[in-house]
């Protein structure tokens, strides 16, 4: 199965200073990337909030960055503030297609500039891009091993500027690095995680009765638990990720008890690989 990354963009990074320059920047360590091995790391505020999140490849000496089509011009302009006076040039890739493969053989290896793992998790598949468009299913349908492993869909989930990213899981989906120097945003990170922090986690949640929204706040027992991130149907059932407060666990029954929207209620999935 072949899917189509068609929200998806690349940039090119390259320059003598470009490894010195990302390293001081994203939350993983630059140094760990290799060919054919790419690597995840997100981009934070100073306050150590969620900016930007993307996968980083690397062929020769140049690095290449797969990221969100709708936010490209801003994690180019939010590099360039950063860049100075740095011998780095940011390149915007237009001729290239991004896909992933799933179970699937890679075919026309000579079409393909970067390809690799998904390094978040191996159900992922393997992310490619390539100067030849292939056929590919509509990714939508891709989407729903992201629910099921619990792996937020970027800026479509998390809050730009607001969402704290040790509570959606990315320490987990190997986006940090404990080891490596300072980095925009870092103090938090390293404060969040050394000292247990982090109170909220994601789940996944299928759709009961009314409506879910993105951005509902949920409620359990007439008390505000978390907050719903973006709704996604597959099957005629509708399913959301949801942020929520770690202790409601402990009096939750997910084959009983629901969370409240606004305007309907959600059932927490104890398995979330069964949808």
């Amino acid at each position: 199965m072949i899917y189509s990354l068609e929200d998806r963009s690349l940039l090119k990074v390259s320059g003598e200073e470009a490894p010195g320059f990302l390293q001081g920047l994203i939350t993983n360590d630059i140094e760990l990337v290799k060919e054919g091995a790419p690597l995840y790391a997100a981009l934070l505020t100073p306050q150590g909030k969620y900016l930007f999140d993307f996968i980083v490849f690397k062929k020769g000496q140049d690095y290449y960055i797969d990221c969100e089509s709708l936010r490209l011009e801003d994690l180019i302009k939010k590099l360039k503030l950063y860049k100075l006076r740095s011998k780095v040039t940011l390149e915007n890739l237009t001729g290239y297609h991004g896909s992933v493969y799933l179970d699937e053989t890679l075919e026309n290896q000579d079409h393909i500039l970067v390809s690799g793992l998904d390094p978040r998790h191996p159900a992922l598949g393997i992310r490619v891009w390539s100067s030849q468009d292939v056929e590919a299913n509509p990714l939508d349908r891709y989407r729903k091993r992201y629910l099921q492993h619990l792996i937020p869909y970027g800026s479509v989930d998390l809050e730009v500027d607001r969402s704290v990213i040790l509570e959606y899981g990315f320490d987990a989906l190997h986006a940090l690095s404990w080891t490596k120097g300072c980095y925009v945003g870092q103090e938090l990170m390293a404060r969040t995680h050394h000292r247990g922090l982090v109170r909220k986690g994601l789940f996944l949640t299928c759709l009961e009765s009314g409506t879910v929204h993105l951005g509902d706040e949920l409620s359990y027992n007439g008390e505000k638990v978390g907050v719903a991130r973006c709704p996604v149907t597959l099957e005629g059932k509708v399913y959301a990720l949801v942020l929520l407060r770690r202790d409601l666990l402990a009096s939750f029954n997910p084959a009983v008890d629901r969370l409240e929207t606004p305007e309907g209620s959600l059932s927490i999935l104890s398995d979330p690989e069964i949808i």
